[in-house]
């Protein structure tokens, strides 16, 4: 499948300093995939000090990516990572 960025998504990248095999890494094997209230989907993985969430929707064979952002904030934004049932009951 191919992977676009948007050119929002490439400007936030930038000023965020998240490098593109990040977003890569967490789309391909994320911890936790969720959908905001617009249904974008949002892939997130733990990586040492932060969680990194991506904003992208899908198109035929084409994932988009929207934003992503880097956050401290593990608790509001991931469940438990020991839960493999992979179900957001959110």
């Amino acid at each position: 499948m191919v992977i676009e960025f948007t050119k929002h998504a490439l400007q936030q990248l930038k000023l965020r300093k998240i490098d593109k095999t990040k977003i890569i890494t967490t789309k391909n094997s994320p911890d936790e995939v969720t959908r905001d209230k617009y249904r974008n989907n949002i892939a997130q993985k733990k990586f040492e000090n932060y969680l990194l969430r991506i904003f992208y929707t899908i198109n035929e064979d084409t994932k988009t990516i929207i934003t992503a952002y880097k956050t401290s904030k593990f608790d509001k934004y991931i469940r438990d990572l020991n839960d493999s049932s992979g179900v957001n009951n959110s």
